[in-house]
């Protein structure tokens, strides 16, 4: 009797949202989905400080302001993975120095630089789904500080095995990127969320750019104080950990989780759904387009994390400058991402609201096949000048890539968009981890640039499997949508059977619930309001039937029209690639109130559930 009881409550708190936090139940699925997706309507509300939708997510971005909750969470998104980036690139730039005093040959270096990219593929797959459950905040904070402690001990490694097991718990720090997208998602509109997710994570990615060009150089200042080399490269491990403690309490104790307040509050009064770890990372994990864009970010950020580790290196090595020199010309690559991840995002964004989600994935496909170019062109280069020249478009390439990957990642299952995120952003440290042995290949010691030569044919070759990402809805980029009945038409097709509601407690039945709970688990991959979209309502029995959005207005300007209005919720239902409707029929009361008067579900879907589920109650 739990289970159903545990239903009926999720139901019943998911309607009492409708007045409660006026917010719809479906709006953070249906706007994010629907064909209007790109035009999203706003409004104020003196709560906010941006213009908002019906979801409460802003619809604007004003980077000059740090108001809560939009913008402040949007700050301390990018500044929390900024400083977890610098902390996770701190040790390529000092390798040479390091591989001194730790003693370690060039072949145990690139083991140290494979480890790095492997803790933060268990990180993510683990925090993404962890974000679903304890909401973005706590696991930012938890994050941040638990994996500043292999940082602040890098500076006591003395040979080969110490290195390597601090460089594999600090690539975890990394995990925060999941968290910043996660968490950019739930406080900005489907209109600008491309724009959103790619200057939150373009402005942290380029933390790594920042710690080639910032270490050697606060290596020289510790010098400059007193210290001989060997303590000076250790105490540098000083700075980012205490960075990363500062802005995690900060952002713990001053943001906030999503515009309606934090996930432990909102759980705590059922206007949230504790989402299940293992629910959220088998729906991610069992998505054939989750791993596709999983091939995508392991070929775009996979190609950046690698190359952020390796070339200073490969510029000492190839071209015989110095460790500063080379760390300054390698923090170039990472430095883009201050403004070309956000340009890659805002090309997904402009695509998508003009040709739909198939622009969105032309613009990914041809970010990449550029990218694999301009790689195959950087390795053909022969000077130290020439491969800079070159390194800026190339890196400007792999940045929109990556911008353009985690503008489509919030489309693929909207309930689950930690675990989604989770599991796509561990794909690029596993392309960073495979394509890192390139490294070892015979020869590499006398050819440097050789790794690059056959990294540009991975992208290329690779690059293809876009074509293959489909969505029932949106088509794939040679591939239509499937065909669907006008909205209108289904009133009138579709047979309908009430359900009995319990007029008690106000909430479903035990054999609606039961029905629901079959058809569709509560996991709805698509959910758009029917009703809303109509403009001009019908008066019926004396009674006027109104949208949420118009009901709600009326209750915030305290001029309510009507004392009760009937609201006619009419759903259309994704799951499986399957498409049901449903109706619910509610009253709500100008003191925010509400009463719910019936639920139906189609004829078909009853037949088709009756051998799992008690007989439906008429």
């Amino acid at each position: 009797m739990s289970g159903t009881e545990n239903a009926v409550s999720t139901i019943a708190g998911s309607i009492e949202t409708f007045s409660e936090e006026k917010t719809h139940v479906h709006s953070a699925t249906d706007e994010l989905c629907s064909s209007d997706s790109y035009h999203t309507d706003s409004r104020r509300c003196p709560e906010f400080k941006l213009p908002v939708n019906s979801a409460n997510k802003a619809t604007k971005i004003n980077l000059l302001s740090i108001s809560r909750p939009h913008m402040r969470a949007f700050h301390f998104a990018w500044l929390s993975f900024f400083l977890s980036f610098f902390a996770w690139f701190s040790i390529p730039p000092l390798v040479t120095t390091i591989k001194k005093y730790d003693h370690l040959t060039a072949s145990q270096k690139d083991n140290t630089d494979i480890l790095a990219s492997a803790g933060t593929v268990l990180a993510r797959l683990v925090i993404g789904p962890m974000a679903d459950r304890h909401g973005p905040r706590t696991m930012q904070l938890v994050t941040l500080t638990l994996f500043s402690i292999p940082v602040f001990l890098t500076g006591a490694t003395f040979n080969y095995a110490s290195l390597a097991i601090c460089r594999f718990f600090i690539g975890m720090v990394g995990a925060a990127f999941v968290i910043t997208e996660f968490w950019t998602n739930l406080h900005f509109a489907p209109n600008i969320i491309g724009l959103a997710a790619a200057t939150t994570a373009g402005w942290g990615n380029a933390g790594a750019g920042v710690a080639n060009a910032l270490m050697p150089q606060i290596y020289n200042l510790f010098q400059v104080f007193g210290l001989d080399k060997d303590k000076a490269w250790r105490a540098c491990y000083i700075v980012p950990g205490v960075l990363l403690w500062i802005v995690g309490l900060g952002l713990y104790f001053f943001s906030d989780d999503c515009p309606a307040g934090n996930y432990k509050e909102l759980i705590a009064s059922s206007q949230r759904k504790k989402v299940p770890f293992l629910t959220a990372l088998k729906r991610a994990s069992s998505n054939y387009v989750v791993w596709l864009l999983f091939i995508t970010y392991a070929i775009s950020f996979g190609v950046e994390v690698l190359l952020n580790i390796k070339l200073s290196s490969y510029f000492q090595s190839r071209y015989s400058v110095t460790q500063s020199n080379a760390g300054l010309a390698a923090g170039l690559f990472g430095l883009m991402n201050i403004f070309a991840r956000t340009l890659g995002g805002v090309c997904s964004d402009m695509s998508g609201k003009y040709f739909g989600m198939r622009g969105r994935l032309w613009s990914l496909f041809i970010f990449l096949l550029l990218e694999g170019v301009f790689c195959l062109i950087f390795y053909e280069m022969s000077s130290f000048g020439a491969s800079i020249g070159v390194l800026v478009p190339f890196s400007i390439f792999v940045q929109c890539s990556t911008g353009s990957v985690f503008s489509i990642v919030p489309f693929v299952l909207p309930n689950y968009v930690g675990g989604v995120a989770g599991v796509v952003g561990a794909g690029g440290n596993v392309g960073s981890v495979v394509f890192g042995f390139l490294w070892k290949l015979p020869g590499v010691s006398n050819d440097p640039g050789k790794p690059f030569f056959f990294l540009s044919f991975f992208i290329i070759g690779l690059a293809f499997v876009v074509p293959f990402i489909y969505f029932p809805k949106y088509g794939a980029i040679f591939l239509k949508p499937r065909s669907k009945e006008p909205l209108q038409q289904n009133n009138d097709t579709t047979s309908w059977i009430p359900m009995k509601v319990d007029e008690q407690v106000e909430c479903l039945s035990k054999g609606c619930v039961e029905v629901l709970n079959d058809a569709f688990a509560f996991e709805w991959q698509f959910l758009r309001c029917m009703e809303c979209n109509k403009k001009n309502e019908n008066i019926c029995s004396g009674e006027s039937k109104l949208t949420h959005s118009e009901f709600e207005d009326e209750v915030r300007d305290s001029k309510p029209l009507y004392k009760i209005a009937i609201y006619l919720l009419k759903l259309e239902i994704v799951r499986q690639q399957r498409t049901i409707h449903a109706m619910i029929e509610l009253d709500l009361f100008s003191n925010q109130s509400w009463t719910l008067r019936n639920f139906s579900i189609p004829l078909d879907l009853t037949l088709s559930t009756t051998a799992n589920t008690p007989q439906v109650e008429e």
